[in-house]
């Protein structure tokens, strides 16, 4: 293989043949052959970078990856690998002779940085060019890449930067285990405990649940202004865990303060979903999701453009 000589000090990866195959796999299911071609070459380089991070210490998380969820390469073009508890990070292939790689806007957004890998014709090997942490245009050259190693740096700083912020991990309310004003539900609605959980459960039976609550209290600032702040934990096994988070008015108040968003956020503080209240609503609620034990993630209270944060890892 020739090495790539636009970029300093490029990283060699193997690509082995079972990659090949989940790589082939995966295009093969989609009809385009021009957007087969693509995402087969993006996929194979996912896979080098996933095999290469779990060599040097970070899970990864194949499965709660945007590029293996096949119908949304019909509607965004993907190529991201989730590193557990920190994000999504942008995958993207070349071929030898390529002096810049295609960014497309789908993915400038919501990224923790961004890898361009380079598939040699044999595609028995592959060069980890470098990394950049964000973009702006379409087109990136390959001459303004950082070193490889400046993405384990990368993610060794979002590690510290995280350990470093008291998160709370939400997980341990299994064991009945509530910290930094995180109370059960029942300790804080009395009266009101069998409705709430009924507004909070799955739809599928689980084997285990719990609802966390928590007061939110903007005080004389917004006029007294609070909140409940909830959070339903559902074990469907012994790794998935449903989440279902809601806002409610604080006891003996029958609704919240209109224009309040809730969001749930990155661990770094993207948005990604939000919701905002109406004159006399009970209740806002975000769409449940499921992650896996370490995932991070945040939850933002927003009134007046005065803001809580609180952040939680499963």
């Amino acid at each position: 293989m020739t090495y790539n000589n636009i970029v300093d000090s490029p990283l060699p990866l193997p690509i082995s043949q079972q990659t090949k195959l989940i790589a082939q796999q995966l295009a093969d299911q989609l009809t385009v052959i021009a957007v087969d071609e693509r995402v087969y070459l993006n996929t194979l380089a996912v896979l080098v970078v996933n095999d290469y991070l779990q060599m040097m210490g970070f899970a990864t998380d194949l499965g709660g990856s945007e590029t293996f969820n096949s119908l949304l390469h019909f509607a965004a073009d993907v190529s991201d690998l989730k590193v557990t508890g920190l994000g999504h990070l942008e995958c993207r292939a070349v071929t030898p002779g390529e002096f810049s790689c295609y960014i497309p806007e789908d993915v400038w957004q919501d990224r923790i940085g961004y890898v361009v890998v380079e598939i040699a014709k044999s595609q028995r090997l592959a060069l980890l060019l470098g990394f950049t942490q964000s973009v702006t245009e379409a087109s990136l050259p390959l001459k303004q890449l950082q070193p490889p190693e400046f993405l384990l740096r990368h993610l060794h700083q979002l590690v510290q930067a995280l350990d470093s912020v008291n998160t709370v991990v939400i997980s341990q309310w299994f064991e009945n285990l509530f910290v930094a004003g995180w109370q059960n539900l029942e300790a804080l609605f009395a009266g009101d405990t069998l409705n709430l959980a009924l507004s909070l459960r799955s739809d599928t039976a689980p084997e285990r649940e719990v609802v966390g609550a928590k007061l939110i209290d903007w005080g004389v600032e917004l006029g007294g202004e609070a909140v409940t702040l909830l959070v339903a934990l559902t074990g469907t096994t012994d790794e998935q865990v449903g989440v279902r988070v809601q806002v409610r008015p604080v006891p003996g108040t029958s609704y919240l303060p209109p224009n309040l968003v809730l969001a749930i956020c990155s661990p770094t503080g993207e948005t990604l979903k939000e919701v905002c209240s109406r004159s006399l609503d009970d209740y806002i609620q975000l769409p449940r999701f499921q992650g896996v034990r370490g995932d991070r993630f945040q939850l933002r209270l927003t009134l007046n453009q005065v803001s809580f944060t609180e952040d939680l890892a499963i």
